[in-house]
């Protein structure tokens, strides 16, 4: 009996053994060897294209929340990768960094020393996007999905999102500025909306989270939509589908203001604030008037200047202290919030109701108001649209206060100088001639 086992045992050790060897020799490589091949096909594939390629580049994450940017890439076969941005002001401007191809569980293609114009995108100390510490969620290691002559497609090995290079077919600075230019026909109206806009036929909430990322709301339905421009115009990361209905393609039309789905299936008509502003119209050097309090009737005027570091941080300097603000694109204005100037003790410029409450954090703020002139130009401030209930009724801020929440309570700290700012304005300077 025990030979009889001991026989059953070897002769499916034999069989499974040669159903093993069948296996390994399916492949005629191993995998190794079949991801080196690859990165052979690359390597020759990045460096063909005589003009370069163009990618589109979406960070943002893996739902792509700042929308796609048109870039162009060269290849050298020393190893440098070199670039050009939709976003720099001189689309001639270049910057280069080392790449390389490796293994991974498939090829890579990774971006390997800093870059100015590729990295500004996966910077986590740059302010824009998601701000110091995130900042836009960019990649630059990929993962190589297909490659052609025509097309290479990888996504991005950190967040996900996937990355398209086509081949150029004229020198990237005539590309880059057509790119711009349709790009810039949209993004430099400031302070829009999309009240009245239709999907499938049927009317559509569009939340603009980003200028080039939408939250469509229809009914119980959502869905998002990311896009970019190119050279011919606005293109979607991908198509878009809600309550059945897909859209495949978006066409911008600068003079109508108007983004239009493929076949009609969607319409989103821009309307643009009257005195909404651009960030760059908007930075300056000012006169800051305020009334400190107490019995002065004549306000006091220092002078600052608002500006934004290379980080994307938006300064104002010139009071005893730096003042942050950001750009606030649905109004197209700047904003004031709460924030901390001192740790020790704990002071903070606060938002305040003057004769009400006050608040040392949170998302009450200020907004800029400009009086719609050139001469002079003023910007006072008013409420943000963030609604606050304190005492039973709506608190209304229309100053800024110093406060110390080190003491119990809290109290006005006057360790700057004056600590109420009451009735603020901006007026701009005018350039001497």
């Amino acid at each position: 009996m025990k030979k009889i086992v001991w026989l059953l045992f070897l002769t499916g050790l034999v069989g499974w053994t040669s159903c093993k060897q069948e296996v390994e020799d399916f492949f005629d490589q191993s995998a190794s060897e079949r991801i080196e091949s690859e990165i052979i096909k690359y390597r020759e594939l990045l460096l063909k294209p005589r003009h370069g390629w163009i990618m589109e580049y979406y960070p943002g994450g893996s739902n792509q929340l700042y929308g796609g940017y048109a870039l162009t890439v060269t290849f050298s076969k020393d190893g440098y990768a070199t670039f050009r941005s939709v976003l720099s002001d001189d689309v001639s401007t270049t910057s280069n960094g080392l790449y390389s191809l490796r293994k991974d569980v498939g090829p890579t293609l990774n971006f390997d020393t800093y870059n100015d114009l590729f990295h500004y995108f996966s910077d986590v100390d740059l302010g824009h996007g998601g701000g110091v510490g995130k900042g836009m969620l960019g990649d630059y290691e990929f993962m190589l999905v297909s490659g052609s002559d025509t097309e290479i497609r990888m996504y991005g090995k950190k967040h996900g999102s996937i990355i398209r290079m086509y081949p150029l077919t004229e020198p990237a600075v005539d590309y880059l500025r057509k790119a711009r230019s349709m790009r810039d026909s949209y993004v430099m109206i400031p302070a829009t909306s999309i009240p009245n806009g239709t999907f499938g036929g049927q009317p559509v909430q569009v939340d603009m989270l980003h200028p080039q990322h939408f939250l469509l709301t229809q009914g119980k339905a959502q869905a998002k939509l990311s896009f970019m421009f190119t050279d011919k115009g606005a293109k979607l990361y991908q198509p878009v589908t809600l309550n059945g209905v897909t859209v495949e393609t978006l066409h911008w039309d600068a003079q109508a203001r108007v983004f239009t789905g493929s076949d009609g299936k969607a319409s989103f008509p821009l309307v643009a604030k009257p005195f909404g502003l651009r960030l760059d119209q908007l930075l300056g050097d000012y006169v800051f008037s305020y009334l400190p309090g107490g019995n002065v009737t004549v306000p006091k005027t220092v002078d600052v200047k608002i500006s934004q570091s290379a980080n994307g941080r938006i300064l104002m300097t010139g009071l005893p202290f730096n003042v942050r603000l950001t750009y606030n694109t649905k109004w197209g204005a700047l904003e004031l919030k709460p924030q901390q100037l001192r740790s020790n003790p704990n002071v903070s410029l606060a938002i305040w109701e003057v004769g009400s409450y006050l608040n040392a954090s949170g998302d009450m703020g200020l907004l800029t108001l400009w009086n719609g002139k050139h001469d002079p130009f003023e910007l006072t401030f008013v409420e943000n649209d963030f609604e606050w209930f304190a005492g039973g009724k709506q608190v209304h801020p229309n100053a800024f206060i110093i406060w110390n929440s080190s003491t119990n309570p809290g109290s006005v700290y006057t360790g700057f100088g004056d600590a109420r700012y009451m009735k603020p304005k901006l007026t701009r300077k005018k350039q001497e001639e």
